[in-house]
């Protein structure tokens, strides 16, 4: 399918949302962690995802965002979702299915999905490729920006991941906060999140 719609340079989604998490998941699952599964790109490239998606997620969603880290999905559960200092209700697993520079093209489909620690339930799903510019001049600082952080190789990618990130995570539900539960999130985002879990 993202086959054909690359070819004819259209765009792709596909959304799952669990019915119990729609109704009262925003009140159980409020701390998570981001795992990114390595796939087709190189380590440069995957930091650039994951510190984009952190950031997206950080100022746009209301998660308590404990941590990062790339990281094989057989892992699962039980040794993304606790630390030493800290227990999450919920991981979201990123999951590269597709990375191919054409041209001036860049080929990108990404998964997430956000899973109970408890069980491994899927709660929420996303999927979305296109085909991104590798070079977008309306983003010219942004990608000036992430190469100083990121590494000038990640240049072509920047555009697409930056795209990618927000649309991917727009239909992401977020979970309702108690005034604890806001200083909680203060306090982390002032710290930032632990990264390689």
């Amino acid at each position: 399918m993202f086959g054909l719609l690359f070819l004819i340079g259209c765009s792709s989604s596909q959304t799952f949302l669990d019915p119990g998490f729609a109704n009262s998941g925003g009140q159980h699952y409020k701390r998570i962690v981001l795992v990114l599964e390595p796939g087709e790109l190189d380590r440069a490239a995957h930091a650039l995802l994951l510190g984009t998606s952190l950031e997206y997620i950080g100022h746009h969603k209301e998660y308590i965002l404990y941590g990062a880290g790339i990281e094989r999905a057989e892992r699962r559960a039980a040794g993304f979702c606790a630390g030493g200092d800290y227990e999450a209700d919920a991981y979201l697993l990123l999951k590269v299915e597709r990375a191919t520079l054409e041209g001036a093209r860049f080929l990108f489909s990404v998964k997430a999905g956000l899973h109970d620690c408890a069980d491994d339930s899927k709660l929420w799903a996303a999927e979305y490729g296109s085909a991104y510019p590798r070079y977008d001049q309306d983003l010219a600082a942004t990608i000036r920006g992430f190469q100083n952080r990121y590494g000038v190789q990640t240049g072509p990618f920047i555009p697409g991941v930056y795209l990618i990130t927000r649309e991917l995570f727009e239909s992401l539900p977020d979970p309702e906060l108690s005034g604890d539960d806001i200083l909680e999130k203060i306090d982390i985002d002032a710290r930032g999140p632990r990264l390689d879990l």
